[in-house]
């Protein structure tokens, strides 16, 4: 059983690295997410996808920066982007059953409360004022 859930995992994972080279020449974070789920899948089973995990995690700072960029524009394309794809992704989730919708959805979703929590670094100001209370 073990053999097969190693087999499982790992195809899943490159199936989710091959959708995150497809997507990385979209705006915003493009693939990234998705390669950093193919990473966590693979790090179940295998030690040096681990490290990879643990080197991003040390430099995901940086990764943030380059994401959200300190440019005007690029922050309000990124607040008008958010709301619409937040409630597109909800719409999917709710009103529809075949996977590949309910993936989409939940991609849309997460994609979306990211664009609104890493633009303009509202997670590091909710994370400080957390830390305050």
């Amino acid at each position: 059983m073990r053999f097969w859930k190693v087999i499982i995992f790992d195809a899943l994972a490159v199936v989710l690295m091959i959708l995150a080279a497809l997507t990385s020449p979209l705006p915003g974070p493009g693939g990234i997410p998705l390669l950093i789920l193919s990473l966590t899948l693979l790090a179940v089973h295998h030690a040096w996808a681990k490290r990879y995990i643990d080197l991003l995690k040390k430099h995901a700072d940086k990764l943030g920066d380059y994401i959200f960029v300190k440019n005007p524009k690029i922050q309000l394309a990124y607040d008008i982007l958010a709301p619409p794809l937040v409630l597109l992704g909800a719409f999917w989730l709710q009103r529809h059953s075949a996977l590949w919708m309910i993936s989409l959805g939940l991609f849309a979703v997460f994609t979306g409360i990211t664009f609104l929590l890493g633009n303009r670094d509202r997670y590091k100001r909710i994370k400080q004022s957390m830390k305050g209370s």
